[in-house]
This record gives C-alpha cells, structure tokens and sequence, in this order.
C-alpha cells in the first residue's frame, strides 16, 4: 500500500469551498468518562487517516492528554488494527522529548483500540508550510530537531518510514516557537523486518519502493526530501505518484540552489547526499547530518532561537569542533542572554573563527564564501522601530488590552516581530521572545506587589493572568493563577483578536491604573474608574478597590449614583523592583504609533496582493499590521480570518470572523464566513444561527449552507 500524499498539490481552500460529514457513530461524548478508564473527554480535536483524536483529563492526577481512538469504520480491518496498535508501541518504545510520548494503551468495550499520548499543539510543519516556503533560519532549526527525532528512533531499534510535514508537529516551548514533536509511527518497522511496501509517494526512498532491505537511511533519505519542501515549496520529485516513484529510483535531483538561487550553494551537497540512490552513499546516520547542517548554520553565521539544543553524537574532534564554534559566538551565555545580544548586533559571519571547517564531507568551501558574501546584508532598524513600539505600549500598561486611543498593544507589536519572514526573522523571533519574557516578568511582579496586600490578591491575579498570554509556562505565574488551560488558551486567543468585552476593557483600564508607579496619580486613576458614570455602573470591587490604595472606603457610593468625594490617602508602599522594572520599561524611545486608518488600509490593499500572488506570510504580517494601526479594520479582520481558515486553523479563524461580524452586522458575507467557521469548529447550532443572519440578509450563498448543515446532522 502506498499513500498518495497531497502535501504539495497547492489546492486553495475557500470559505465558499465544499465540506464533508464528520464520522457520527460510535461517538464519544464531550463531558463523559471514557469506559473502563478515568479520562474525560474535553473536546474532540480532530480525525487522521485512521483515528480520531479528542482532548481528555485524566480526572486523578487532573492532567490534559491526547486520546487516540480507532474509528469505528477500520476496527474489523486487520492491517490497519495492526498499524494503529503498532503506533502506540513504536511510541512507548522511544525516549525523546522530539518524539510524541505515549503513556498508556486500551481497548474500549466494542473492542477499538485507544492510546493515550502527550498533548500537543495542533499546528504541523504541513500547515505551516501553506503560507509559504520557509526561510533556512526557521528551517534549519526544525531539520535538526528532527534529526534528534530520526536519532532517538533509530536508537530505539526502529525505523520511522513515514517522515513528512503531516507527521512533524510544531508547537511553542519555553518561549520559542517551532518546537518539535514528530508523530505517527504507525509504520515504524525494525531494520531487516518484511513489512509491506508503506510510506508516502514523494518522500520515499528506492528501496523502501522495491521493498529492499532497509534501514535508518530510509528517514535520512525522507528529510532531505522534505527540507527540499521547506525551502524550495516543493519535493525533488514531481508528477503523478507512477512518476514521482520511477524518479525515486532512477532520476537525479536538481541542485535546490537551481530552484531556489537565494540559498546558499553550501546547502546543495548536503541535500543531495541525503537523496543518493544507495543507502551507503548518503549521510550515515541522523547525528553526521545534524552535524553537517550546524557546520552550514556557523559557516553562514545565522543565528535562532534553538541554538542551544545538544550538539549531536559525533565524533569527539568534530563535536569538540562544533561546540568551540558555538560557545565562542554565544560567550558561554544561557538562551535568553545570548539571543538578546544576537539580535542586536545581526548574524555575524565566523567563517575564520571557525578555521578550515568543510561542510559535511563533501562540501565547497569557496561555494560556501561565496554564498555567504553574497547574503543579504542585516538591517535592524526595523527590529529596532518594533522593539521600541513594543516596550512604549509595555511602559503606558498596554500590555493586552487596547486603551480607547486604539493605539497597538504590546502584545500586537510582538505579533507583528514574530509574523516577519527573511533575513530578520530569526532576529526578530528571538527579539520576540525576550520581549515576551520581560513583559511577563514585569506582570508576575506586580502581582507579588498586590498578592501581598490585604485586598489585593484579586487584582494580583488578574496580572498573573496576563503574564501567561505572554509566556503560557511561566512558572511562578502559572503557580498563582487560577486559569484554566483552556481558559488560557481562550484568553490568548482572543487576545490576540483583540476580541474583548466592554468588561474586560474595563478591567484593562484598571490594570493600567494599578501600575502607575505615581501614587497620586495611582490614586486619582483609580477614584475615576470606582466612581460611577452615566455610561458605566459602579464598580463591582469598589470598597475593595478604594482599601487597596488606603482610601476611606467606610461610606461607598450612594445608589443614588451620587458620589462622595475619596479622601485624600496614604502613599501606599511600592516594591522597588516593581518601580524599577516599570522605569527601565519607559525608557526614551519612538514616538508611539498612533491609530492611522487610511495607512492601515493602504496595508490592507498590499495584503490583499500579497494574498492572490499565494505571498500568505506577507499577507498574514500586512493584515496584523493593518490591525496594529487601525483595530476596526474589517478589512483586515476577514483577511485574517480567511488565512487561517485556509490554514484548517478554525478556532483562530473564528475569532476574527466573529469580531468583523460584529462590526458590520448588516453584511451578509460576514455571517456566512461566521457561519463556516462554526462548522468546521463542531458548533453547529451557531453555525445555524450565522447562516439564517446570512439568510435574512438576503446573501445567496446561505440556502445552500442551511440545506448541507440540515443534512450533516440528520
């Protein structure tokens, strides 16, 4: 059996696009045990070739976990039981945070089988990849993740024989993005095993085709594929499956500097050994290409986020080597000390510190210099325009939510450094990562302020609550606060719509307020917010509001909505580690970027461009500034809701659906979109409820999503 792959077929989706039933017998139901086990179900996730996946809670040690169940249409198929049963083996058999760990195997009573595995993100290398061609900065990282992957594996005593971007999750960790968990080992086999011919069509090797005697090289040979479709959009081989196969067997590959000339020549020997028609001519295992994809990273002097990942099992000259290389550029520094500095000074060609280094056994050294002199040159006035965007929102306390000006938050400005591609992304992902470090640091500590006080611990919390939208695993925030993981990920969600209640914007103001390291104006700030107007309510915190900054709150508000006048108050105790945090935040730095709707439409109409040319990490990064300038921009709002429907990122692309629906009540289109979006995310009620909005504005699409919605649930 061979699985044709469509990874590449670059078929556009649409909102307009058809959709297909999702399985509905045998069911697990959403709230309720999982039998004989004590997972609950949370939500259901999604469905792959052979399973479906839900979110539970193991109700004990109330820990969040994946569940992987056999749908109910394979469970009397022998080779596909067999598959599914040998994922959950291969899984438990590996050791290594880049491989998805497995922590327990079941059957149900109508006898499918169930494993239970760590939660991940939902986003993988296939979809990213829908946005476009990755940059050797952010692919690089990635590749050797992989290859600690691919490494672990082997050592296990298997074979992967399925690697592709489906199967290479990506998710954020400690504060970086495009951490990796590989997945999906249902075709793992032990070298020198007879299983079937498996795997998928363009990432196969030859002898894994002719059903030949196989090893480790196997996977070696699917990651040099599948870096050729990170960086050039496309595999080495093209054509129908019967092509795509012959060329695996017989066809030499093209250089990827031919299909691509902004890479570096030096990357084309490493490529091309891992394509080699014989197993013994290509790299021999995952550690020499790891390695070999260092030596190209320090050649080119290109700095990320996962240069402190553990250099590979080489040999100890050549690894010595490597980590004199590093050491010497990162100063012996952790993470987040050296990614500051490297940023701030660009990517800086070691080409000479690094003596006479070769890339991999084959490489060109003087292909390499050229590449590297004819790279692009490092421009960080940018970064350094966004930086200070940034840490100017953080200083004024618009962290995350937007003050009534509609001037950008820190955590929009963020979004804007993390959406650049190219030379600066590496710079700029990193910059946004400290950034996102400090910016929760300086939370966490104003909740310690006020988690000491007598009638401040709800306030604390609040600040707490806001320093995980920045870092979701901050640990002495994450210790205090009362959030959900899935209250997390709804607040970050919609914070990074900007997706907010009036009540929550209150309370923004309020945190805002709470920050002021002047207590005057700490005080007034918050007498103005307690004090009941024509267009808000009294504050429902009020006396405890009014105790917190040492004001007489023995004679609150009359119901009457008159207003006693505060007396005047102590200065209340300030932490100097708060204050100084606060100081080092308000900084001299440019002047803020104010709402500019007709810039941000002008960004709109490049994003829109940039869109049709299928340029979507361009498009995503215009709409976000688009956004940054102008948070109204419905514009805007459904470009990015209709990238990230596009992406199968539904509940991102709800979001913003809903946010320029509310905007624009009266527009028909608006709700279908809403409408399609609610779909995909299993909420078929609203979904109901958007397409008669569309109906009774007359849109034309909404009939027909009414009558496929009707027929769906029957």
């Amino acid at each position: 059996m061979v699985e044709v792959d469509t990874t590449m077929s670059r078929v556009e989706a649409s909102t307009s696009a058809g959709w297909e039933p999702i399985e509905t017998n045998s069911r697990l139901l959403v709230g309720e045990l999982v039998p004989g086990t004590r997972l609950q179900i949370i939500e259901w996730i999604g469905e792959g070739s052979m399973g479906q996946v839900f979110e539970a809670l193991h109700t004990d040690i109330q820990r969040r976990v994946a569940l992987k169940v056999l749908r109910a249409t394979f469970e009397l198929s022998s080779d596909l039981f067999a598959m599914f049963t040998n994922e959950a083996r291969a899984c438990a058999r590996v050791e290594s945070r880049f491989v998805v760990e497995v922590m327990d195997f079941g059957e149900l009573p109508d006898h499918r089988p169930f494993f239970v595995m760590e939660l991940l993100g939902r986003e993988d290398l296939h979809g990213a990849l829908k946005q476009g061609k990755m940059s050797l900065t952010r692919a690089l990282p990635i590749l050797r993740q992989c290859c600690k992957a691919l490494a672990a594996i082997h050592e296990a005593g298997l074979v992967h024989r399925d690697i592709k971007p489906k199967n290479v999750v990506l998710q954020r960790e400690d504060g970086r993005a495009d951490s990796v968990r590989v997945v999906d080992l249902g075709l793992a086999a032990e070298p020198g095993s007879t299983p079937k011919i498996s795997g998928t069509g363009p990432y196969m090797a030859p002898e894994q085709i002719l059903g030949e005697a196989f090893d480790g090289r196997v996977d070696v040979y699917a990651l040099g594929c599948m870096a050729y479709v990170m960086l050039a959009g496309r595999p080495p081989f093209e054509g129908g499956l019967e092509q795509i196969l012959v060329a695996h067997e017989l066809a030499t590959p093209e250089p990827i500097t031919s299909l691509c000339p902004d890479l570096p020549a030096a990357l084309d020997p490493i490529l091309l050994r891992c394509l080699e028609k014989s197993p013994e001519q290509r790299w021999p295992n995952a550690h020499e290409l790891e390695a070999a994809l260092i030596e190209l990273q320090i050649a080119l002097g290109i700095v990320t986020p996962w240069d402190d990942l553990p250099l590979p099992n080489v040999d100890d000259a050549r690894r010595a080597r490597l980590g004199e290389a590093l050491a010497r550029r990162n100063h012996r520094m952790g993470w987040a000390g050296w990614a500051w500095s490297a940023v701030g000074v660009g990517a800086t060609l070691i080409l000479g510190a690094f003596g006479g280094l070769v890339i991999g056994s084959r490489g060109d050294e003087s292909a390499t210099q050229a590449a590297v002199a004819s790279a692009p040159a490092y421009d960080d006035s940018r970064l350094e325009h966004l930086t200070n965007q940034t840490r100017l929102a953080a200083s004024k306390a618009y962290w995350v939510y937007p003050p009534p000006s509609g001037q950008a938050t820190a955590l929009r400005w963020i979004e804007v450094l993390e959406a650049e591609e190219g030379v600066l992304a590496a710079a700029a992902h990193a910059r946004a990562n400290v950034l996102r470090e400090e910016i929760a640091e300086t939370l966490s500590r104003f909740g310690d302020r006020y988690w000491k006080e007598p009638h401040g611990r709800s306030f604390a919390l609040e600040f707490y609550g806001l320093a995980l939208v920045f870092v979701p695993d901050h640990p002495h925030a994450g210790s205090r606060s009362p959030l959900t993981p899935t209250q997390l990920a709804d607040l970050i969600a919609r914070a990074e719509r900007g997706d907010f209640s009036q009540a929550e914007l209150r309370t923004g103001k309020l945190m805002e307020a709470l920050a002021n390291p002047d207590d005057g104006a700490r005080r007034d700030q918050v007498v103005a917010l307690v004090k009941p107007g024509e267009d808000r309510p009294p504050w429902h915190a009020s006396e405890e509001l009014l105790q917190l900054v040492d004001t007489d709150a023995a004679t609150p508000p009359p119901r009457d909505g008159g207003w006693l006048e505060a007396a005047p108050i102590l200065q209340a105790p300030a932490e100097a580690a708060v204050e100084a945090v606060a100081a080092s935040l308000a900084e001299p730095v440019d002047e803020p970027m104010r709402s500019d709707p007709p810039k941000a439409a002008a960004l709109v109409s490049k994003a829109e461009r940039a869109t049709g040319g299928g340029r979507r990490a361009d498009a995503r990064r215009l709409f976000n500034e688009a956004l940054a300038l102008d948070s109204t921009s419905v514009a805007a709002l459904t470009g990015l809701a209709e990238l990230h429907f596009e992406a199968g990122e539904y509940s991102k692309a709800l979001g913003y659906a809903r946010r320029a629906a509310q905007l624009r009540p009266g527009e028909g289109e608006l709700h279908v979109l809403l409408g399609d979006c609610y779909l995909k995310s299993m909420r078929y009620a609203e979904a109901s409820d958007a397409y008669k909005r569309a109906a009774s504005l007359h849109h034309h699409l909404a009939a027909g999503r009414l009558t496929k919605l009707a027929q769906l649930l029957e």
